[in-house]
């Protein structure tokens, strides 16, 4: 980025913060709480040695899923599960204090506070000794989930704690210090990686939601002005719009969104508050603002220490990034109605917001190791939303909105991550 006015865009769009955070734990107190479960019957809390057990004689493996495939391996997440259907909760008991649950955690996730707000539950996990789950992301059921729900029931246990990862962020929940008396409600966004650390000792027992989002207003809600954004905008494409000194700006959002779940009103936390702040400068401007999906490329040199390769990312970590190049397919427009758009690639002169390359959730990564003689060198492809703004009148933006000099572009082929990049290793020639 070595552009000073895109870099300027950069930081103005930095200093714009989320008004909530990506993970949040409420506690309401317990007295009087149970769950019934079809063919075990009533279960109270907190939850005894032998309630767990007869979860776990009625409990089957837990699969993951892997892109479109639903996986079993215990070397990826070991635990059981009871099926949402087969579970249920004494509303007299549990309503008021679900409620207060879901409405503290939905608060403090920053979700839109004019919209409804629901919990599905999926189902009962069961976690005992040596039992764990990998780090993943969560898959999005329908277009209007937006986080996840965990509901733990008190239980005699140690270890199971839950790793919360966004961007450089990481929050450790010890659930397993709970008292007793109180069950806890943690929520995250869906896209965050997140972890269930090995139990070491007795059952942690958790009922899983899916958090939905319905009926938000997709007008622009940021609170302006934005005399920065602006400033920097106008120095980025110059004074005449039609005649743009770049054809246009793609910010990459922080959050991940699958095709059917992109959408204005379905942003997630800083991605809403940042699209707005650029939907409303924009149209101040004469500019244009679209919603894509991009199929990112990334080269990175590598480093001699750190990684992750549990999610095929190097031994040697990431180290300098090298280059990024990008093709934009699931064109929206700013009305929400699908439109052409373009293939044209865009690179680093244009795209900003490209964010933590560990946290991305890669389809496909490959390296050349690390010798200690020489460096190393990495790429990653991921896919990835962003926002895109594009003067209005300019030949380009002729093309985005549905002109004749190209033909559309065919649709994308959209599949969840999976848990586990696939990973490439080369070896460098000596």
């Amino acid at each position: 980025m070595s552009d000073p006015t895109i870099a300027r865009v950069d930081r103005a769009l930095a200093r714009l913060r989320a008004r909530g955070s990506f993970s949040s734990l409420h506690r309401e107190p317990a007295q009087g709480l149970g769950v019934d479960v079809d063919g075990v019957g009533h279960i109270e809390v907190p939850i005894d040695e032998a309630s767990a057990k007869a979860l776990i004689a009625a409990a089957a493996p837990s699969p993951f899923g892997y892109r479109d495939q639903t996986r079993h391996d215990a070397g990826v997440r070991d635990s059981l599960e009871i099926a949402g259907e087969r579970v249920h909760l004494d509303p007299r008991v549990w309503s008021r204090r679900f409620e207060r649950g879901l409405q503290e955690v939905s608060e403090a996730l920053g979700l839109p506070p004019d919209a409804e707000v629901s919990a599905r539950l999926h189902k009962l996990l069961i976690y005992r000794e040596g039992h764990f789950f990998a780090p993943h992301r969560d898959t999005e059921r329908d277009p209007t989930m937006r986080a996840t729900l965990v509901v733990l029931l008190p239980s005699e246990y140690e270890g199971g704690a839950v790793v919360v990862s966004h961007g450089d962020a990481q929050v450790t929940y010890d659930t397993a210090a709970e008292r007793r008396d109180q069950i806890a409600f943690l929520g995250f966004y869906t896209d965050c990686i997140h972890e269930i650390r090995p139990v070491t000792r007795g059952h942690r027992v958790a009922l899983t939601y899916g958090v939905h989002v319905e009926g938000d207003d997709e007008a622009p809600a940021a609170d302006g002005p934005f005399p920065e954004l602006a400033g920097a905008l106008r120095a980025y494409f110059g004074p005449e719009p039609a005649e743009p000194a770049s054809p246009w700006l793609v910010y990459l959002f922080e959050h991940h969104y699958s095709a059917q779940g992109l959408e204005w009103a379905g942003l997630k936390n800083g991605d809403r508050v940042r699209a707005d702040a650029l939907r409303v400068v924009s149209a101040e401007l004469g500019y244009d603002t679209f919603l894509a999906l991009a199929d990112v490329h990334e080269a990175f040199e590598i480093d001699e220490e750190g990684g992750d390769p549990g999610f095929g990312i190097p031994p040697g970590g990431y180290g300098r990034r090298l280059g990024i190049e990008l093709t934009l397919d699931h064109w929206i427009d700013g009305a929400g109605a699908p439109c052409q758009g373009c293939d044209e690639p865009a690179d680093d002169g244009a795209v900003i917001g490209i964010g933590d390359p560990h946290q991305r959730a890669a389809y496909e990564r490959s390296y050349e190791p690390w010798t200690g003689n020489e460096g190393g060198a990495a790429e990653q492809w991921y896919h990835q939303a962003a926002i895109v703004v594009v003067p209005r009148g300019s030949e380009f933006h002729e093309v985005i909105i549905g002109g004749e000099s190209e033909p559309a572009p065919a649709p994308a082929q959209e599949a969840e991550p999976p848990p586990r990049a696939r990973v490439i290793v080369r070896s460098r020639r000596r």
